[in-house]
């Protein structure tokens, strides 16, 4: 663990994550609350995200889980996107996935399409939604993965106006 945090640690003096959060994540065209880092050199990175809607409801919703990969420097290398109508989606993060890069961050957000969006905008009506994930580490295959989490909250309703 303490070497993960070395490595962490190395990560966010080399990246400058102020200078590139406010030029390069730009490209994204979508607000940011969490920077999740990655790290492939030695350890094995997990992603849970989950599907919001469907944990209201209580019932399978589709939707597509969008990740935007940066290396360390901040530039966008990739983005994953995969769709899901599981409650709680995992991704192993892998070099083919993050662009070969051992290190860097990732963003991940939520989309529902416009039908299912239109069918429950009732419910959805001024709702505070969040895209809530989880990200794990693990160095060893034998051993459980150290989690950290983080949210990004938006109003849906805002949302639903952009479609009519």
């Amino acid at each position: 663990m303490k070497n993960l945090i070395q490595k962490l640690r190395n990560f966010n003096i080399n990246s400058r994550p102020h200078s590139f959060a406010l030029t390069k994540l730009k490209q994204i065209d979508s607000d940011i609350s969490d920077l999740f880092t990655y790290i492939l050199d030695d350890y094995e990175t997990i992603f849970i995200g989950e599907n919001s809607l469907a944990l209201m409801l209580a019932s399978p919703i589709e939707c597509v889980h969008i990740f935007h990969f940066f290396d360390k420097s901040g530039s966008l290398i990739n983005v994953h996107e995969t769709k899901s109508s599981d409650f709680h989606f995992k991704l192993l993060i892998t070099k083919y996935i993050s662009g070969g890069s051992k290190f860097g961050s990732f963003t991940h957000h939520i989309r529902y399409s416009n039908i299912i969006m239109i069918q429950y905008k009732k419910l959805l009506d001024e709702v505070s939604f969040q895209h809530r994930g989880y990200t794990g580490y693990r160095n060893n295959l034998n051993s459980g993965f150290s989690y950290v989490h983080g949210n990004f909250v938006e109003c849906i309703f805002l949302k639903i106006k952009k479609i009519n």
